[in-house]
């Protein structure tokens, strides 16, 4: 018992404080990925047209389509050359907005015209639908739609 008042028992306590706070007040599973992940991912001018899909991706879960007038870009290209008097350098891509917001938002800053569609490309997202809310689209929900008029 004495030897955790001595100087290498408080080393001993202080290196394994992280294992006791998370045994009295553990972490649930849900929050785990929110600790890692970046808290806000932007979209800027500088970005490819694939660059700026996998920021869009990885930050929602969905797929960000990309327009020239009514042409979907699928080509690696910079936003730069897509942008019609853009007023800014970037967006930030904040969950809690819809999506027709985000839509402004890069039609207003960049430049640049958007749609959003469910992580397989195959359902285009509700204009009122938070951004946040894109991977409860999945590819179940996707294939679920496809077979209900067969049924």
């Amino acid at each position: 018992m004495l030897y955790c008042f001595t100087f290498y028992g408080l080393i001993d306590v202080l290196s394994t404080y992280t294992f006791y706070v998370a045994f009295l007040l553990p972490i649930p599973g849900w929050a785990l990925p929110a600790l890692f992940h970046q808290s806000m991912q932007s979209i800027t001018i500088q970005m490819t047209t694939k660059e700026a899909a996998e920021a869009f991706r990885q930050a929602t879960g969905g797929t960000l389509r990309i327009y020239r007038g009514q042409r979907r870009m699928v080509d690696d290209i910079p936003l730069s050359t897509l942008a019609t008097e853009p007023t800014g350098t970037s967006v930030d891509i904040d969950t809690p907005q819809t999506v027709g917001e985000f839509g402004q938002k890069m039609q207003e800053v960049l430049g640049i015209t958007v749609q959003v569609s469910s992580s397989d490309d195959w359902q285009r997202i509700p204009q009122t639908e938070p951004l946040g809310n894109i991977k409860r689209y999945s590819r179940k929900t996707t294939s679920g739609h496809i077979m209900r008029p067969l049924k």
